[in-house]
């Protein structure tokens, strides 16, 4: 099963992804500052949006110059739907329960949640390149995540 060069399924879940990362960001301006502090937040950064657009554009994917989504069986790209559309409605509650009160497995359970649906996707479309950033993203992630809930939760603010 072939998409062409343009994955419709990886820009609707980014959008998923990004819509709560936006309303966060405008709701909390002064947080704005904070969010690329530190080396592994920057990192982290650039690994979240190198994956966010490797989602929907098969860079060095394919052989020859053809850079084409796809799976090699159907029961792959049903794993693919199935698996992302849980995760992404698990994102969306956990969103939704943070907004009413911060709680540190909620954190946790947002940093990991697109990690791990770019990692599923990079594996299922075997396109290594996002597999090897999500990798990258998931190491910082989990130490942005440590260090961020020390400080939320030891009664700090940043």
């Amino acid at each position: 099963m072939r998409f062409g060069w343009i994955n419709i399924f990886g820009a609707c879940i980014d959008a998923i992804i990004l819509l709560p990362c936006i309303i966060s960001m405008i709701r909390n301006k002064e947080r704005r500052e904070r969010v690329f502090s530190g080396m592994f937040a920057m990192i982290g950064m650039i690994c979240f949006f190198a994956c966010i657009l490797l989602m929907w554009l098969p860079l060095l994917i394919g052989k020859k110059g053809v850079w084409k989504f796809g799976f090699p069986s159907i029961e792959e790209f049903l794993i693919y739907l199935f698996v992302n559309g849980l995760l992404l409605f698990v994102y969306v509650i956990m969103y939704i329960l943070q907004l009413k009160g911060k709680n540190r497995i909620r954190t946790v359970i947002l940093g990991a949640v697109p990690t791990v649906i770019f990692l599923l996707s990079g594996i299922l479309l075997r396109h290594w390149l996002l597999v090897g950033f999500a990798i990258v993203l998931w190491v910082c992630g989990i130490l942005i995540v440590s260090d961020k809930c020390k400080g939320v939760y030891n009664g700090k603010t940043s």
